[in-house]
């Protein structure tokens, strides 16, 4: 018997799938761009190992944003992927409660910069955004008064 260079075969059962899946050898429709992607969920409609398909892209992909996956992988495009990992959804869900103004976290109520707001969008100005403009007017006036005196 004769010495192998080369690791026993331990993850043959792994992947052994990819020998029964309906797109092999013909990667260019699943990794091309454009009116491609139609043609390869068509063929991954009837692909009896789609589902195995799915779960390794999730396990390879897990984490990425959509612009860092590629191709279709158990007849879902990037986007579609990204949308169904839990760390992906988890991150937008944490932007998604988070209120914006501009591209900015909204100033929470009680700070100079929500009086403001409510200034610049005509609402009316809480007790606690008012108490926080009045202090920040008191230490304005106290620096101008020290700096006159110096």
């Amino acid at each position: 018997m004769t010495a192998s260079h080369y690791a026993p075969d331990t993850l043959l059962g792994r992947y052994e799938w990819h020998a029964r899946a309906a797109c092999r050898g013909d990667a260019k429709i699943f990794f091309g761009a454009g009116g491609l992607v139609d043609i390869a969920r068509r063929v991954c409609g009837s692909c009896p190992v789609r589902q195995q398909c799915l779960d390794q892209a999730m396990r390879l992909e897990s984490g990425l944003a959509h612009d860092f996956r590629f191709g279709v992988w158990g007849g879902l495009d990037p986007k579609q992927r990204a949308r169904l990992d839990p760390d992906v959804r988890a991150r937008s869900e944490k932007r998604k409660n988070v209120p914006r103004y501009g591209g900015k976290p909204l100033a929470p109520c009680g700070t100079r910069g929500a009086y403001e707001r409510h200034k610049r969008k005509r609402e009316p100005v809480d007790d606690a955004c008012q108490a926080a403009y009045d202090e920040y007017l008191a230490a304005r006036s106290t620096r101008a008064s020290r700096k006159a005196a110096a």
